[in-house]
């Protein structure tokens, strides 16, 4: 499981998407970083609203889910989206500096400055 997870990693970094959603359908078991991962790959692609039935489904969501489902939107610039997955990290205490970070980001290269 490791081994496919970093490999999913590698593809998705090289922008292998499908090689990355082949792999990921064929692991026999997921952790959430092998979700994580996946997630990156539907954001990285631009397919939030997968991502996010994705997101949905697990069941073990880390700081990196909720971070990763923020930049999805955000890479969207789907910003009212990011925000409400941002919140809703705020209660559940999955936030992290990074999720401000992103949010902060996403309102920038939207030129919300008031709202960044």
């Amino acid at each position: 499981m490791v081994l496919a997870t970093a490999l999913m990693t590698i593809y998705v970094n090289h922008v292998l998407l499908a090689h990355a959603q082949r792999l990921f359908d064929e692991m026999l078991r997921r952790d959430a970083i092998a979700y994580n991962a996946k997630l990156a790959t539907l954001g990285a692609s631009k397919r939030t609203a997968d991502a996010r039935r994705l997101f949905e489904r697990m069941l073990d969501r880390t700081s990196a889910s909720w971070n990763t489902m923020v930049t999805c939107y955000c890479k969207a610039n789907n910003l009212a989206s990011a925000r409400k997955v941002f919140e809703v990290s705020l209660q559940a205490m999955a936030s992290n500096i990074m999720s401000w970070n992103m949010m902060i980001d996403g309102y920038c290269k939207a030129g919300q400055m008031d709202a960044a």
